[in-house]
């Protein structure tokens, strides 16, 4: 991975472009990525943000995970461009997709530059729903779009989620009895109509 992939591609997908200039100028690549940690990310490439630091940390243990081949990754991003599935390859432009199709289209583009993407999703225990609020910058006062998230936070990382997500239901013991008596109510809703259908067909 030579540093101009990493420099125009990579911090793109990853949600951080505003640090290409300086990881060019260092000539940062593959290599140079594989060895990075928090401490040369702020002492040489002027990071200091500890959630960016976090972000790049994570996508480059994706990196590691793939052994750095490209076309795995590329090739594992196709199949879910458009299916909500193996999250942890998701690009920054691809959560904010996801961000679109949960109806947050007005607060998707306020991801822009904001590191997160697939690997943060998954990989970073503290990543929750509220932390995504804050990052598409939904107001405080918009109890319903909070809600929102929060009900959509368990499938919000399909297949990998983390443990906060994972435990976001078990947290919220209201929302989650309601959600039992709505989706009882339909089954059992599908079920009469059904054996009305077998029992009554003409009519």
């Amino acid at each position: 991975m030579d540093h101009q992939w990493v420099c125009s591609s990579w911090l793109c997908e990853v949600g951080l472009p505003q640090y290409s200039q300086v990881f060019l100028t260092h000539l940062v690549d593959g290599r140079v990525l594989n060895s990075l940690n928090r401490r040369d990310l702020e002492r040489y490439l002027n990071i200091s943000d500890p959630f960016h630091q976090t972000s790049l940390l994570l996508g480059v243990q994706l990196l590691q995970m793939l052994s750095f081949d490209k076309e795995a990754l590329h090739a594992r991003r196709a199949k879910c461009e458009q299916l909500d599935r193996d999250p942890i390859v998701w690009t920054c432009q691809r959560v904010m997709k996801w961000a679109r199709d949960i109806d947050l289209k007005e607060f998707a583009d306020n991801l822009q530059s904001k590191g997160v993407h697939g690997a943060v999703l998954v990989l970073d225990p503290s990543f929750d729903p509220e932390a995504m609020s804050k990052a598409l910058c939904i107001p405080t006062n918009r109890h319903m779009l909070h809600r929102h998230l929060w009900g959509r936070g368990a499938g919000a990382v399909p297949c990998t989620p983390t443990p906060a997500w994972r435990s976001l239901m078990s947290e919220k013991p209201a929302l989650l009895f309601t959600n039992c008596l709505l989706l009882t109510y339909f089954v059992l809703l599908k079920g009469l109509k059904l054996l009305q259908h077998v029992l009554f067909p003409f009519e």
